[in-house]
């Protein structure tokens, strides 16, 4: 996994230990604090983390597995850790955190959701899913449209004749 794909496991456990969401403009200045509640992260469809004030209860398949939030938190200051070391990552050391990620299958590459929750909408009183797309400063500089070499680009070219294709093939960049 590279930073960025850390940052975003790091992040679904940094909001089980820190649950409420504040509202912020382009510049991250507070507008509204304490509006949403996160109260429960869908890994996937086999596996929720529930969060309550002392524990996560995480449900998978048909079994529910409890973890003490406080130790949980002292590996998610250990993971925060080696995120930041340019040294490779032992996730196995989180021996909690591992349990839970082991049990969450990323989506495919064609969505653009890393983080799909339950949130409470505290002014409202209703809870509403809300799919988050996770951006972090640990590793790269993060971008809207991230290219690599699995970016395809397909485009559908009208009023060219063949003499003009075998034309434009011929550019060397």
């Amino acid at each position: 996994m590279n930073k960025g794909e850390l940052s975003e496991n790091y992040v679904i456990f940094y909001i089980v230990q820190y649950p409420n969401l504040n509202i912020v403009d382009e510049n991250l200045n507070v507008i509204n604090k304490l509006i949403f509640q996160v109260i429960e992260i869908i890994l996937n469809q086999n596996s929720i983390l529930e969060i309550n004030n002392e524990f996560l209860l995480h449900k998978l398949d048909n079994i529910i597995y409890k973890y003490d939030k406080k130790e949980l938190l002292l590996e998610l200051d250990l993971f925060f850790k080696m995120i930041l070391k340019k040294e490779e990552i032992n996730i196995y050391e989180l021996q909690n955190i591992n349990k839970i990620l082991c049990s969450f299958i990323k989506g495919s590459s064609n969505t653009k959701v890393d983080l799909n929750a339950n949130v409470l909408d505290k002014l409202r009183f209703q809870v509403q899913n809300l799919k988050y797309s996770i951006k972090s400063h640990l590793g790269s500089k993060p971008t809207l449209f991230n290219a690599s070499e699995h970016t395809n680009f397909i485009y559908e070219l009208q009023n060219i004749d063949d003499v003009m294709m075998d034309e434009v093939n011929k550019i060397q960049t």
